[in-house]
C-alpha cells in the first residue's frame, strides 16, 4: 500500500471509530448504552432500550461515518478523475474496510464497539450499490420472517458477500498484488462481522436467540 492509503485508512479508521449509539444514547437517554441490553453500541440495542428513533438515526450515523472518508478520498484524491476505475474501486475497498473495523474497534471505547452490521451497509452503499441491495433484501426477508435480527443480518452480509465475490472480483482489472489487498480487507471486514457476532451465532444453535418487535 501507498503512503498515501495508509493516511486515509487512518483517518477511515478514526471515523468508523465515532460510537455513534454511544453518543447518542448518552446525550439524549442519559445512559450508558453498554449497560443496557446487549450491552452492544449498534442500532438493534438502541432500539431495544431507547426506541426507534435513536436506532434509526444511530443506524444512518454507521453508515454515513463510513462513507464519508471514501467521498473524501474520491474527491480529494481524484478530482480529475485520471485514477483508473478498478483501482479507485481497490483502494475504496481498503479505506471502507478499515472504517468498518473502525466502527467494531473503535479507540474511544477501549478498542470496543459495534457488531459491524450498519457500517458494512454504508461501505456496501457507496462502493457496490447492488450488493447492499441484495443485502438489504434478504436481511428484510429473514428479518419479518423471523423476528431475528442477528440472523437477518449475517444471511444479508453473506448474500451481499457472495454478490460481490461471484460478480464484481473477477472483473476487476489491475496488478495481482493490489487485487489480493483489496480482497483481503474486504473478506476481512466480513470475518470480523462473524467473529463480532460469535454470541449471537451460538445462542442461535441453541435456539435461545431473542426476538425483536418491529
Amino acid at each position: 500500500m501507498t503512503i498515501e492509503i495508509i493516511i486515509w485508512s487512518l483517518i477511515a479508521y478514526l471515523f468508523g471509530s465515532i460510537p455513534s449509539g454511544y453518543v447518542l444514547v448518552k446525550l439524549f437517554s442519559k445512559q450508558d448504552i453498554r449497560q443496557q441490553g446487549s450491552g452492544n453500541i449498534g442500532a438493534t440495542n438502541v432500539l431495544r432500550t431507547s426506541g426507534k428513533k435513536l436506532a434509526f438515526i444511530t443506524y444512518i450515523l454507521d453508515m454515513v461515518k463510513v462513507w464519508i472518508p471514501m467521498i473524501l478520498f474520491s474527491f480529494i484524491m481524484n478530482p480529475m478523475r485520471d485514477i483508473p476505475a478498478d483501482l479507485l474501486v481497490a483502494n475504496l475497498m481498503i479505506i471502507g474496510a478499515v472504517g468498518v473495523f473502525g466502527h467494531m474497534y473503535s479507540c474511544w471505547l477501549k478498542f470496543d464497539g459495534g457488531k459491524g452490521i450498519a457500517s458494512f451497509m454504508g461501505y456496501l452503499v457507496w462502493l457496490f450499490p447492488y450488493g447492499s441491495v441484495i443485502g438489504g433484501i434478504v436481511f428484510l426477508i429473514v428479518a419479518f420472517s423471523t423476528k431475528i435480527v442477528s440472523l437477518a443480518s449475517l444471511m444479508g452480509v453473506v448474500a451481499a458477500s457472495a454478490y460481490i465475490m461471484i460478480s464484481i472480483f473477477p472483473e476487476l482489472d489491475m496488478p495481482l498484488a493490489t487485487i489480493w489487498i483489496a480482497k483481503l480487507f474486504f473478506m476481512c471486514s466480513v470475518a470480523l462481522i462473524f467473529w463480532r457476532h460469535r454470541g449471537n451465532i451460538l445462542r442461535l444453535i441453541k435456539g435461545e436467540e431473542n426476538k425483536i418487535k418491529f
